[in-house]
């Protein structure tokens, strides 16, 4: 008897599944069918459709079940009507008998192109729409905005207290080079006079950080500006030395490796930065002949910040426009209906560059708006206005500057260069992307960790692939969603093929008194078998590392359909597992057919990658994302924009 898996997936949303097993046979026969109308099932099997012309996005695999039971009760299967054999004929052949003992079901195999073409169909989120936003036609002048700093810090006669920001080893570093004789007046910032060319060109950079979303206050320079305006700058020139020797070397850390009292708050972000040596880079700044080029060039250079910076003016130049009234939650608005309600989303869809006519009612002009913001933050796209909806449309001008802000910190934490050739997991985005050259060669849905188990934020080399793996229940899914089962029942896991051992050595669930085990004592390993029931699918991609966190296939193919997509333990589930792999095993002579083949295996096997193809792996967290003059802001699912906007809120005071 053949053991294997059948899936018989149609295009539509996948919603239930049923399980058949042999209970004579000594390993149990899984069928598993996602389908969203179940009687199409029954149509399939008693011949009364003309498969052939059903839409088939995966191959059903051959497979005999001998008098199966139903263990889901939707899927009703008479005596009469079980098939004792489901034959694959060859793809040009028809359903021969509609006689349900010899009933054949026919699946054509589906080249990835075609895979990929049902992929781009689907309508929802996963695909981003882009809000639009009005290009910045001119800068801002932030050097006129030194009055402004200046109302809000103490006067010239006024004492002025505050906490470094800077390492007294930098401080100290950087008060030693400054006794270089060879230096002489080339970092002079300050006369009795006031700021000299230098000094200006810094002064200005500090008050332009603003555009970098940083915090001008805290380089002091509303107090910079009232010394400079007391009328007596020599009797405050040691204190503007100070300030601004404090605001240098503060200014040049943040923007190399961002604001350190933001970034200890997000604790899961794991991936290293840029080093820096902040009194020798800082004494280099002074030296150079162009201040504003030199600090610059220390900025990110990725084009994703360089786009967030011209999102962030867009946004600035439109805090002068006055926002439309928010509109109040209540009901669900749908489309067809009229009101003060739908008058207020439409005057904040058009607001924010949705164009949602002028109508009185929810038009279908207005439907195609709604579901184009939803798209925009990754809300399922269904074209009616519920909470979900209605929150993301009344956030402010002030809070998207707040959204902006933070993701350009973010992209500060970054390393130097992400490298030619890697693999990037956007987490809040659920896609990951294997980018070449600057181009993205491959890209698919993901499933990542939910709030409790979020997916870190880190970076590994890809080094090898295991197909048909084991897997191994990790310690903490064991004791805290596996132990209560067993306690229930201790052949809980036996169905799912999970094993259970100890010091190497299989057990009997039956023998064990679970009763006597918790969380501090549990002394079990627990472990799935290969199959298509596995919880890690047919194939895991590694790239080895201490969270335990790696690319793999899953059996829940359904999931790829939401449009949010945080279920996982924390590893990352992917929707095209076979392109993958082929991506990475094409060139060393691994076609689809002998992917396919390992796929189908009863064993676990593992294949290393060549060298050009160990890449390195980033699993990153950005809630914004630009593409030309357009911007998405995407849900925050671990909650962490806001932790990072209370710490720079607190900054700020």
């Amino acid at each position: 008897m053949k053991r294997s898996l059948v899936a018989v997936s149609l295009t539509f949303a996948l919603l239930q599944s049923a399980s058949i097993a042999a209970p004579e046979a000594q390993e149990s026969i899984t069928v598993k069918i996602d389908l969203e109308n179940v009687s199409s099932l029954n149509q399939v099997l008693n011949g009364e459709v003309d498969v052939d012309a059903l839409p088939v996005v995966e191959t059903v695999t051959v497979i005999e079940v001998p008098q199966p039971q139903v263990s889901v009760p939707p899927i009703e299967m008479t005596a009469q009507s079980k098939p004792e054999v489901l034959k694959v004929p060859k793809q040009e052949e028809r359903i021969s008998s509609a006689s349900p003992k010899n009933a054949q079901v026919i699946s054509t195999e589906v080249k990835q192109d075609q895979v990929k073409q049902e992929r781009a169909k689907r309508d929802d989120g996963g695909i981003e729409n882009f809000q639009p936003f009005e290009a910045p036609d001119r800068a801002i002048d932030y050097r006129t905005k030194s009055a402004y700093w200046a109302e809000k810090a103490p006067k010239a006669t006024e004492t002025y207290s505050y906490s470094s920001r800077v390492a007294k080893t930098d401080l100290q570093k950087f008060h030693q080079l400054q006794q270089d004789p060879t230096v002489g007046d080339a970092t002079v910032l300050v006369t009795v006079k006031g700021l000299t060319p230098k000094g200006e060109a810094l002064y200005t950079a500090l008050l332009e950080s603003e555009g970098l979303g940083l915090l001008p206050q805290l380089y002091h320079v509303g107090r910079i500006e009232n010394l400079l305006q007391s009328g007596d700058v020599a009797a405050h020139q040691a204190e503007l030395v100070a300030l601004l020797t404090e605001a240098g070397l503060s200014y040049v850390r943040d923007i190399v490796q961002g604001m350190p009292e933001v970034k200890k708050q997000d604790k899961d972000w794991l991936l290293e930065g840029r080093n820096v040596d902040v009194a020798d880079t800082y004494q280099q700044i002074l030296l150079s002949d162009d201040i504003k080029a030199a600090l610059s060039a220390l900025e990110p250079q990725y084009k994703e910040y360089r786009d967030l910076k011209r999102a962030l003016l867009a946004f600035k130049l439109k805090e002068q426009s006055e926002e439309p009234a928010i509109v109040p939650q209540g009901t669900t608005i749908k489309p067809g209906m009229g009101g003060e309600r739908v008058k207020l989303m439409r005057d904040r869809l058009n607001y924010l560059g949705y164009n949602a006519g002028n109508g009185t009612t929810y038009d279908s002009q207005m439907v195609k708006a709604v579901k184009d913001f939803q798209r925009t933050h990754l809300l399922e796209p269904d074209g009616a206005a519920g909470k979900k909806t209605i929150v993301e449309l009344n956030r402010s001008n002030a809070e998207r500057i707040q959204q902006i802000q933070i993701n350009l910190e973010r992209w500060r934490w970054m390393p130097e260069t992400m490298g030619e050739h890697f693999v990037a997991v956007d987490i809040p985005g659920f896609r990951y992307e294997v980018v070449k050259d600057g181009e993205t060669v491959l890209s698919a849905r993901t499933v990542v960790g939910r709030e409790g188990r979020k997916t870190p934020v880190f970076m590994s080399p890809m080094s090898y692939i295991v197909f048909s793996p084991y897997w191994h229940v990790p310690r903490s899914m064991a004791v805290n969603d596996f132990l209560p089962r067993l306690k229930r029942n201790p052949y809980a896991l036996t169905g799912s093929k999970i094993r259970i051992f100890r010091n190497g050595q299989e057990i009997d669930p039956g023998t064990v008194d679970w009763s006597q085990y918790s969380r501090n004592n549990f002394p079990f390993q627990l472990r799935q078998d290969p199959g298509d029931y596995n919880s890690l699918g047919r194939v895991k991609f590694m790239f080895p590392n201490e969270h335990a966190i790696y690319l793999h296939d899953t059996p829940s193919k359904s999931l790829f359909n939401r449009t949010s997509r945080d279920f996982s333990s924390g590893c990352v589930r992917i929707e095209n597992p076979e392109e993958l792999a082929e991506y990475f095993l094409g060139e060393a002579g691994w076609n689809q057919s002998k992917i396919k083949s390992a796929f189908r295996q009863s064993k676990e096997s593992h294949v290393g990658l060549a060298k050009d193809k160990k890449i390195p792996v980033y699993t990153l967290y950005m809630t914004t994302r630009v593409k030309g003059d357009s911007i998405s802001f995407r849900a925050d699912i671990y909650n962490k924009d806001q932790v990072l906007i209370k710490a720079l809120n607190n900054l700020s005071k």
